[in-house]
């Protein structure tokens, strides 16, 4: 592959990667949480629904899986939801007066999302963790009016509405999802029982609805994705991690100068082999010894992690370092933080072990 076919294939593979992201195919996704409330840490103190959450999420993980069961509508077939015990009820009486009471506050609610603690600067490691909890006390609180008065219901309805709206101020698109779908269970549980409302009901319904906060639209989320999603993604990511890649291949490739103490300084490939066994012969010259490795294999500090023999390249792990080799130039390249970063977080290593200590061949 000549020089400017390497330039137009690597452009060509940034161009696919930004699509790749904007088409949804790279997906946030949260760690299993151990400790329930580590789902609303990230919560600012004034967030008026964090106290509701840290209720629910505060009881014990049985009774919080129980209760969502009970707040699930069955589907044809299926069981019945769990019947309440009067210690339950009490539970679920206290959320439901917890979220009335948010839905007074004056102030918006923030809901920031959280970066990965080991790669901060990587935007696609934030998670956004409230989301589920969020959803949860929300199906709870909204079924739980099931049981009140039209009239009563209609403030517990209201207020989970208002705790939708509040949730897609988040800035992302799963909040806004997340949102959208909450408002839903209070405007379809309130449509169901319409019918039962009086005259007055009806007019508290209307005000009760215009008295909630406006939400941010879709294209405010597109721009709370982009600015916090996509830009930093295109700026700390994609565009290092391709300059590293087209520095690379020009060193592979002999058009620019190779370092003289860089990683594979002191090796010179000397044989390759591919007839059943896949192997390449080095030659060190700081002690003239020759010695051959296999793929798969580690020989003297050096560990042969996959030979490609029609893109005429080999992936190395020399001394720990992680490295190129082309067979052709015979020259040998450090995989740059830059690109190892790119090609790993859209799972393109090229044979390249996620392993940083190296442990994936064998001696």
């Amino acid at each position: 592959m000549t020089l400017g076919l390497q330039r137009i294939r690597l452009i060509g593979l940034g161009c696919g990667l930004v699509w790749s992201v904007m088409a949804g195919v790279v997906s946030l996704a949260a760690a299993p949480i151990t400790d329930p409330l580590v789902a609303i840490r990230h919560l600012p103190a004034n967030n008026p629904y964090r106290a509701p959450l840290e209720k629910f999420l505060n009881l014990p993980e049985e009774q919080r899986t129980l209760l969502a069961m009970w707040a699930q509508k069955p589907k044809s077939g299926e069981a019945l939801p769990p019947s309440l015990t009067a210690e339950q009820r009490a539970w679920v009486a206290d959320l439901g007066a917890a979220v009335l009471a948010a839905a007074h506050q004056p102030q918006a609610a923030e809901w920031p999302a959280v970066p990965d603690p080991a790669d901060p600067e990587n935007p696609m490691g934030m998670t956004i963790p409230h989301v589920g909890a969020v959803n949860q006390l929300a199906r709870i609180v909204n079924h739980s009016a099931a049981d009140l008065a039209p009239g009563e219901a209609i403030g517990y309805y209201a207020a989970v509405a208002q705790l939708g709206r509040q949730v897609r101020t988040g800035g992302t698109l799963i909040d806004q999802l997340t949102g959208v779908a909450v408002e839903g269970l209070a405007i379809a549980e309130t449509s169901r029982r319409l019918g039962e409302f009086s005259g007055a009901d009806l007019d508290k319904l209307t005000a009760s609805w215009a008295a909630l906060k406006s939400a941010p639209g879709i294209g405010d989320s597109l721009r709370g994705e982009r600015d916090l999603f996509f830009k930093p993604l295109l700026e700390k990511i994609i565009k290092p991690g391709l300059a590293a890649m087209i520095a690379e291949e020009n060193e592979l490739s002999g058009t620019s100068v190779l370092s003289q103490d860089g990683v594979g300084a002191g090796l010179r490939l000397a044989a390759i082999i591919n007839d059943g066994h896949r192997m390449i012969g080095l030659e060190d010259r700081s002690s003239g010894t020759s010695f051959f490795v296999e793929e798969g294999k580690t020989v003297n500090g050096v560990a042969v992690l996959s030979i490609d023999f029609d893109r005429s390249r080999a992936m190395l792990r020399v001394h720990g370092k992680d490295a190129v080799l082309d067979l052709v130039s015979k020259r040998i390249v450090e995989r740059r933080a830059d690109a190892r970063r790119l090609m790993r977080l859209f799972g393109m290593m090229d044979g390249m072990s996620s392993n940083q200590d190296g442990n994936n061949a064998k001696s």
